[in-house]
């Protein structure tokens, strides 16, 4: 078997196993970089060094973050607090929310960890309202494409230092 059939047998397991949430994501993803270090289609050297990159620790501070908020009981008062102040008018809740991500979108450099942030505000507010999330998280994830490339004049470049360094740091070209 060629390496290119045997790295999208290895994606399209990864894709499975996040779309059904068996295993968890984390578990997952690092189950991937085993599995195609053993198969050869890459090496140590190759596979290891990215998990120090700073744009890979900035998107798990993220999500760290995220889980945080989703585990206390801060979302569960902002939802009620946001419920309360827009009497419960879905689209009012639903321009708060865009305006929200459009103004992180601001400062956070990456699409994923901007939803990952909004994410559980989001789905506490549909909990809090008795709607489906899918309703809000489709808008939502709208709002983190567009105000990250295209609202300007800072969008993502308020912190595109941090991918650039990550760009300098991965091709070795840091100071001494």
């Amino acid at each position: 078997m060629s390496q290119m059939t045997i790295c999208l047998l290895i994606f399209a397991f990864m894709i499975v196993s996040f779309f059904i949430k068996k295993i968890p994501m984390s578990v997952t993803a690092i189950l991937v970089m085993v599995l195609l270090v053993i198969t050869g289609c890459t090496d140590v050297k190759t596979a290891l060094p990215s998990f120090g990159s700073t744009t890979v620790i900035t998107m798990v501070c993220m999500f760290i973050v995220a889980a945080g908020l989703s585990r206390t009981q801060m979302i569960t008062h902002l939802s009620k607090l946001l419920y309360k102040v827009t009497k419960g008018s879905f689209t009012k809740v639903l321009a708060t929310y865009v305006l929200m991500t459009c103004v992180l979108g601001q400062f956070i450099p990456s699409i994923v960890a901007l939803f990952a942030l909004v994410y559980p505000l989001v789905q506490g507010m549909c909990d809090e309202m008795h709607i489906s999330p899918s309703k809000m998280m489709y808008p939502i994830a709208i709002a983190s494409v567009s105000c990250a490339f295209i609202i300007e004049p800072i969008g993502p470049y308020a912190a595109w230092y941090t991918t650039d360094n990550g760009y300098m740091q991965s091709y070795g070209w840091t100071a001494t």
